[in-house]
């Protein structure tokens, strides 16, 4: 699905220069998308609740609408094509919409940003820390409102619908930072311009000036945005490092693998310190964000919850992992970016082990603690 990330974008594009590269076709389907975008109307305040990222903004005229336009989000039983010609009747001029975090509502994107961030992890050298998230552009516009502008994050580019072109210059063009259009055309010809069609995937590294246009078509762009850095872990470390005067710092470790886990070996020095104080919470809350972080396979939130149906036999999601951590008289497990704690025995450790080296698990033959993690884990999406 993202064979494109390969040897050859790792050692020749990756973090060095933006680049477009020929795909048969894009990851993401056209009714996977539409019906993620439906869920913005009604039910926002809801899944901003589980990611704060996600939201929507709108710009009319290279100038951002400060107060959101609801009129301006697709509406159920609208076509991608009936909602692109109902936006194009209603603003004449420039205007764009842009969808943040459509993986906090579709399990099947992502599904396909895991795969997306293990593809990542086993072809680059050194990934960036930072979380991941998919949102959606729309628009008829001569410019980005921002102007030019740094991310900070690793993006990819889809196009489900032809017509932009983004502009990106690299890290030394520091005069050219929130120019905005069209006093930024004189730049243009010092940029590498990077043309969304369908049969190319468009990448620019985390560090790189850039700009959109879409002018004269309106373009529909499905963007995968790599964040250099990790957020919570940035918090945490702070916290840490200002709570028991202990410098920790921050290191690649990734860990996508099922089992039990250790934290990671930067935390080594601050579990002496955090038992010597008593302060167990510190230690609670690095193992959940740790669990959570690689479990999400750094997506950062977790893959949107299934409701639970009774069988007899389960099936281990393959793609999925399980990890645990066991304390003095508790486990917190975790799998697809979910934490929850149960007390400690051997018939639970046992039952985890189960989980991650059986293919098949039972169900009615379980106490009631089993069946509890069970429950948990087809919701989670682990299990089938």
């Amino acid at each position: 699905m993202f064979s494109f990330i390969d040897h050859n974008f790792s050692t020749k594009y990756w973090n060095k220069k933006s680049c477009e590269i020929k795909i048969n076709n894009i990851p993401f389907i056209e009714d996977e998308i539409i019906s993620s975008l439906l869920f913005y109307k009604e039910d926002l305040t809801k899944y901003q609740k589980i990611n704060k990222s996600m939201d929507f903004i709108t710009a009319i005229d290279n100038k951002l609408v400060i107060s959101k336009n609801p009129s301006m989000l697709i509406t159920k039983n609208e076509s991608l094509d009936d909602y692109i010609f109902r936006l194009e009747n209603s603003f004449t001029n420039s205007w764009c919409i842009a969808y943040f975090g459509l993986h906090t509502i579709s399990s099947s994107i992502w599904d396909k940003i895991r795969d997306f961030s293990k593809k990542l992890n086993n072809n680059l050298i050194n990934r960036p820390l930072g979380r991941i998230d998919i949102d959606c552009f729309i628009g008829r516009y001569n410019s980005t409102h921002t102007g030019i502008h740094v991310d900070h994050a690793h993006n990819f580019s889809f196009t489900m619908r032809d017509g932009k072109k983004m502009y990106t210059w690299d890290p030394l063009h520091k005069n050219i930072n929130h120019i905005k259009y069209p006093e930024y055309n004189k730049y243009k010809n010092d940029s590498i311009i990077l043309h969304n069609n369908k049969d190319r995937v468009c990448y620019f590294p985390h560090n790189y000036f850039h700009v959109a246009e879409s002018p004269n078509k309106t373009s529909v762009v499905i963007n995968i945005a790599l964040w250099d850095k990790d957020d919570k872990k940035d918090n945490i470390y702070t916290y840490i490092n200002q709570q028991l005067s202990c410098f920790v710092e921050e290191k690649n470790d990734i860990n996508f693998y099922s089992g039990a886990v250790n934290l990671d070996k930067n935390f080594n020095k601050i579990i002496l310190k955090i038992n010597e104080l008593k302060i167990e919470k510190i230690l609670i809350q690095s193992i959940i964000n740790q669990l959570i972080r690689d479990t999400s396979f750094y997506i950062g939130v977790p893959r949107p919850r299934k409701k639970f149906q009774k069988k007899e036999i389960f099936s281990i999601e393959k793609n999925s992992i399980l990890q645990w951590y066991p304390l003095s008289d508790s486990i917190i497990f975790s799998s697809n970016g979910y934490c929850a704690k149960i007390k400690k025995s051997k018939e639970i450790k046992n039952l985890l082990e189960d989980l991650i080296s059986e293919d098949r698990i039972t169900y009615n033959n379980k106490s009631e603690q089993e069946k509890d993690i069970i429950i948990k884990l087809f919701e989670w999406g682990y299990l089938e």
